[in-house]
């Protein structure tokens, strides 16, 4: 059973994230139903061929989710950190992922399988709502980054997609995004000598700091700031 200790880290990680926003029991339930795992680099949590269903809860590391692309293969689209549940619910019958998700670095995770999600709903049907919540923000989130690709001049662009992914988490995560200059690119549809156009003037301006294969936010209100065009 996973402990108190597990429910306090997954909460101080994501505050304001979906899991701290529903009620204490069905947080609880939903723990006792969990089982932890361990992936290394460049593991496969699952892939787009799987049947839908199950969840991930990210408790150490990070995730690196894609989407396949006709005749291009994969794109990035998303990361998932400390404290995000992710994974479409998917009780529906012969539905099948929408994403492959890839350990970026070592990667503890909790999962609650779909058979087990099954029973869950059946013994507990108030636990639907809560489950739909979390499906209605992934689709709110994924709505959220087409508008962003759509709408924003490049190095707007850039800041709001960077400030996206640290603004989910708390702690040390935030200040560690583990995507290159190439993959952020992937995930705002930019060249990358556009990309690193963009982050080499939010480094000047004492924003972010670029490492090797990440990126260090060392501002994220200043980040926010910028990724709203104001600053």
């Amino acid at each position: 059973m996973v402990s108190d200790a597990t429910e306090k880290r997954l909460l101080a990680a994501a505050p304001a994230g979906w899991f701290a926003r529903q009620p204490a029991g069905f947080r609880r339930r939903l723990l006792e139903r969990s089982v932890e795992m361990s992936f290394s680099d460049g593991d496969w949590l699952y892939g787009t061929e799987d049947e839908a269903g199950g969840l991930f809860a990210i408790f150490d590391g990070g995730v690196h989710l894609f989407a396949a692309v006709a005749d291009k293969g994969t794109v990035l689209i998303d990361l998932a950190g400390p404290g995000r549940w992710f994974g479409q619910v998917g009780l529906l019958p012969q539905t099948h992922r929408l994403v492959t998700a890839v350990a970026a670095g070592p990667v503890r995770a909790l999962a609650v399988p779909r058979g087990v999600l099954t029973r869950f709903v059946t013994a507990f049907p108030d636990a639907w709502p809560s489950f739909t919540a979390l499906n209605l923000e992934q689709m709110q989130d994924m709505v959220r980054i087409l508008a962003d690709i759509l709408a924003l001049p490049p190095a707007i662009r850039v800041a709001a997609r960077l400030h996206g992914l640290v603004s989910r988490t708390s702690g040390a995560y935030e200040r560690h995004v583990p995507v290159t200059q190439a993959q952020l690119g992937e995930m705002t549809g930019l060249e990358r000598k556009t990309v690193h156009r963009a982050l080499q003037s939010l480094q000047t301006r004492g924003l972010i700091r670029l490492r090797y294969g990440a990126i260090e936010v060392l501002d994220p209100r200043g980040l926010g700031r910028a990724a709203g065009g104001s600053d």
